[in-house]
């Protein structure tokens, strides 16, 4: 196995004690007992001729080959590309299309006969190569290759070393500072980066143990909270969705248990975060990351939190700047990019989509998100560049739309957007979309809703239009999915 992972994990190896849990399957597996099933897997990947940079790809929910595949790709020296099995075929298609992998693992997905030059081979395949001769592929380092979410429909390759990916967890980890007695549960899907760096990798490397269950849906809620208690689970890593439903649903978890959790992929309204803390007697730290820097860009002290702020810098330098890309001063709201070691440095993968702004010759990454920080050097996160209007010549965030709907008695969820946008108006329009309580006796209507935000927020800030869904979908880290919203869209 490469050096620069293994080495770091068997700093904290703890002989035959048990580190990976996997309940769903009732597997244990201690530091040696994984390196010997990383090392069957080497031989899968030297059987199919995989050589360095190769592409391997792998469509998986939360399992213990999934794990295998993922860190035994990397140790390998090739780049493993995880997808979401709940993709599409023509979506798993167009993206295996752009990125030749190698090797396709699946247990599902089953390509056109003759369509990809690869091998294709079950998930736990690997267990046929049990004693053959060991393959590593010595220091050669691997990576991976994370497709963003799409939710825009328009999904784009971001491909991270194994160097990045470890530098921004030991920058991390001077903040979080996991150790020996730290057990993580990773509920967040491991074909996204945040549970894979978050709850996998840093735990595993910094000496914890570590309880992959099923991806968080209601129906894994009664596993999740049973594992907590079983495993004596301490920390976890979540999007707020995640933490508002485990405070909705009663969970049983108890107080005082978890040491600290921490929060990604979408702002975090403080009344989720101070709901969840006072139920359960712990703290929420709030982060901020993008794939394309290789998972956290700021992070929150578990000691020192901050309400409404994401926290500091961690292991990259982060700007605001206003449109003209010029840098903005403490408490002035703009756009925010990012350069460091571990941001993409040549752009997406085999894409030629412009993501930098060039300040002073040097090329900084644009996040498409907008936040200011404090005399302190804290950040905070205030919403998206393209959920940001002009009406009648102000500024305004939907987020902030948003938070205001979401606390009126009898709404159960929200989320506005620009309308499909018409050049020839001079004033952009917006919609909300609205998820009714069903427990409330009386439905709210439209007006209703229009009026309380006049009062509340003024004329300015009221939507244009308000759609009334059933339920909003997101992906599984929570984002909302764009293209089906604007299809509701009357």
């Amino acid at each position: 196995m490469n050096r620069q992972l293994k080495d770091i994990w068997l700093r904290a190896d703890r002989g035959d004690e048990k580190r990976l849990f996997f309940p769903a399957e009732d597997k244990e597996w201690s530091m040696s007992e994984f390196e010997h099933e990383v090392n069957k897997f080497h031989q899968l990947l030297a059987f199919h001729k995989v050589v360095q940079n190769d592409v391997v790809t792998i469509i998986s929910g939360n399992s213990s080959a999934m794990v295998v595949a993922l860190l035994g790709t990397m140790t390998y020296g090739a780049t493993i590309m995880p997808l979401n099995p709940a993709l599409k075929p023509d979506e798993v298609e167009a993206l295996l299309l752009h990125s030749t992998p190698k090797l396709l693992l699946s247990d599902t997905y089953q390509p056109k006969a003759g369509q990809f030059q690869m091998a294709l081979t079950g998930l736990n395949d690997y267990q046929g190569f049990e004693g053959r001769q060991n393959s590593s592929r010595g220091h050669h380092q691997g990576g991976i290759l994370i497709y963003t979410s799409g939710t825009t429909g328009d999904p784009k390759g971001v491909l991270l070393s194994e160097e990045q990916v470890l530098y921004n967890l030991s920058e991390t980890q001077l903040v979080i500072r996991k150790n020996q007695q730290h057990v993580a549960a990773c509920f967040l899907p491991l074909f996204h980066l945040f549970g894979v760096m978050s709850d996998l990798i840093m735990t595993l490397v910094y000496g914890g143990k570590v309880v992959v269950l099923p991806s968080f849906e209601i129906s894994s809620v009664p596993l999740i909270v049973a594992s907590i208690d079983r495993y004596k689970v301490n920390t976890f890593s979540a999007v707020p969705l995640m933490f508002d439903l485990l405070v909705k649903l009663g969970a049983k978890i108890t107080p005082g248990q978890l040491q600290f959790c921490i929060s990604g992929g979408g702002p975090l309204r403080e009344e989720v975060r101070m709901a969840f803390d006072q139920k359960f007697n712990t703290n929420i730290v709030p982060a901020y990351g993008v794939t394309e820097c290789a998972c956290f860009c700021l992070c929150s002290d578990p000691n020192d939190i901050v309400p409404k702020s994401a926290g500091s810098p961690v292991a990259m330098e982060v700007l605001v700047v206003n449109e003209n890309g010029k840098e903005l001063a403490a408490g002035e709201t703009g756009e925010i990019v990012i350069k460091g070691p571990t941001v993409i440095a040549e752009g997406y993968f085999r894409d030629n989509r412009d993501c930098y702004l060039s300040i002073n010759n040097e090329n900084w990454f644009r996040t498409g998100d907008l936040g200011y920080y404090d005399e302190k050097g804290r950040f905070y996160i205030s919403g998206r560049l393209k959920n940001m209007i002009i009406k009648g010549g102000a500024k305004i965030y939907l987020e902030d739309v948003d938070q205001f709907i979401q606390r009126i008695p009898g709404i159960a969820d929200v989320t506005s957007m620009k309308l499909r946008q018409d050049l020839k108006l001079e004033i952009e329009k917006f919609v909300s979309y609205v998820v009714l309580d069903k427990s409330y006796d009386q439905a709210l209507t439209e007006q209703e809703i229009k009026l309380k935000i006049k009062e509340g927020l003024g004329h300015q800030k009221i939507p244009n239009q308000i759609v009334f869904l059933d339920k909003i979908d997101r992906s599984p880290t929570g984002k909302m999915k764009i293209q089906e919203l604007q299809q509701s869209t009357v």
